[in-house]
């Protein structure tokens, strides 16, 4: 009787325990999609697509390829972006993206950071960081092409290091 008393209590107390998990999950997510809205998460996927095609641009004009060669290259890029925003569009996204913010995120934290977004601090944050990103790329790209040659350099060093151990063998 004892053992049935204890698995009783058992049972009754992990039903209780996964009912607060889910309520907590539901508020989680709740919250979560309240932190989205006020992220405007949807419209920066966009504008990160939007971004996406202008830095292709730009490459394409940097390969100073010839007007049919250009034209390939153009009609690719275009069905790469597309392929790519069917693949990882936001609906897609959102219910990965979403449990990895329950994953790592309280629920206070999700609520504190939605109070964030939704403040006209928060908005401004959310309007400008395209810019803001748009601008930290271009440096990325500046610094990456200052760096080519110390790159093509070393990866020159390495290639002959290579064939002098192969033709050691």
């Amino acid at each position: 009787m004892l053992r049935l008393s204890a698995i009783l209590f058992i049972v009754s107390f992990s039903f209780n325990v996964l009912a607060k998990a889910d309520q907590s999950s539901d508020q989680s997510g709740d919250e979560i999609d309240r932190l989205f809205t006020a992220m405007q998460a949807d419209q920066m996927t966009q504008q990160m697509w939007t971004q996406m095609q202008g830095l292709f641009s730009q490459m394409t004009q940097d390969l100073n390829v010839d007007a049919a060669a250009n034209e390939i290259i153009k009609q690719y890029q275009k069905e790469l972006v597309s392929l790519l925003q069917q693949e990882m569009s936001w609906e897609k996204m959102a219910p990965e993206i979403r449990h990895i913010y329950a994953q790592n995120f309280t629920v206070d934290e999700i609520t504190k950071m939605a109070e964030f977004y939704e403040s006209p601090a928060g908005q401004a944050f959310v309007e400008r960081m395209p810019i803001v990103m748009q601008e930290s790329m271009q440096l990325g790209q500046r610094m990456a092409m200052n760096a080519m040659p110390k790159l093509q350099a070393l990866s020159e060093r390495m290639r002959e290091e290579l064939k002098e151990k192969a033709s050691e063998k």
